[in-house]
């Protein structure tokens, strides 16, 4: 009988998606931290991408590494279809981001700019009141 998630180890369960992933001609994502996944996994006690699920690698892993290259959480990757996928999601960001010319395409630049655009509204939110931020 096959085991759910609460009832493996992580070592159990590591050994799992490794295997497979080598069945079936598959690969863990580069990016993915595989003791942290198994960790998160079992912690929650179901599939991480989808809460119903009680088994990882869920039904629907293969199915979706075979159709666009990754399943849902990204863990699996099939290397013929990804890289087209993610040159496909790349041409998507460059599409919109030239769409949109005030997107800032450096995302840390971008997030210190609406970082001091709150701070800069909450000192004139102060201001107006007649408060200062120093307490």
């Amino acid at each position: 009988m096959k085991k759910t998630i609460s009832q493996k180890d992580k070592t159990e369960l590591k050994l799992d998606i490794l295997e497979f992933a080598q069945i079936n001609n598959l690969e863990i994502h580069p990016d993915k931290d595989l003791d942290g996944f198994c960790e998160r996994t079992i912690s929650v006690g179901h599939c991480i991408c989808r809460n119903e699920e009680l088994y990882c690698p869920c039904e629907q892993a293969l199915p979706l590494c075979l159709k666009q290259g990754y399943c849902t959480c990204r863990l699996f990757v099939n290397q013929g279809a990804y890289p087209v996928e993610l040159a496909k999601a790349r041409d998507r960001w460059r599409k919109k981001n030239e769409q949109n010319k005030s997107v800032c395409s450096d995302p840390l630049r971008a997030m210190q700019g609406s970082q001091r655009a709150s701070r800069k509204r909450t000192f004139l939110s102060q201001r107006s009141r007649g408060t200062s931020g120093a307490g």
